[in-house]
């Protein structure tokens, strides 16, 4: 052990064996705190998803045709991890976005917390090589969502579910 303090001492230049025990002691510290902010985190994730499964209630029997719970609402690409081949997305679903808005499902009326309807709107606009007259569609979609706004709170749908880029 003293061999293996001294060649660490040389290679890093700490002359002084003092010195090299507080950097020790000082690294080992610096390393539990960030395990600890980990477990922290990892645990507030877990009581976080617990808390949305809690709440969660069954909305299928009001949600309009060709959407269901699972239904991807936003999906947002943190990159492309190189180790596994895949893109990394993290993913929205109906379910939890009710959640969030407090949703309710009374006599097959979808309903925010407020009291105020919800509807779903599936949101165009994600392609490769726009058509011609893509800014027309986006203008009308503009336009759909500013007049049902007035009246819902609108869920809208990406147009992406995957989060994966559309070259």
């Amino acid at each position: 052990m003293k061999i293996l303090l001294r060649r660490l001492a040389t290679k890093y230049k700490f002359y002084n064996m003092k010195r090299l025990i507080i950097f020790l002691i000082v690294l080992t510290f610096c390393g539990q705190i960030a395990v600890a902010q980990n477990k922290t985190k990892l645990k507030n994730k877990q009581k976080k998803s617990s808390a949305v499964k809690k709440v969660a209630a069954d909305f299928s029997g009001c949600l309009p045709k060709g959407i269901t719970s699972e239904t991807v609402v936003s999906a947002e690409n943190f990159g492309f991890d190189k180790i596994k081949q895949t893109f990394r997305v993290d993913s929205v679903n109906v379910k939890e976005t009710l959640n969030r808005l407090g949703g309710r499902c009374a006599a097959g009326d979808l309903t925010d917390a407020g009291g105020k309807g919800i509807k779903f709107y599936r949101l165009q606009g994600c392609w490769g090589n726009p058509p011609f007259n893509y800014q027309e569609i986006l203008n009308n979609q503009a336009k759909e969502l500013a007049d049902l706004r007035k009246r819902f709170t609108v869920v809208e749908l990406t147009c992406n579910p995957s989060g994966i880029p559309i070259p």
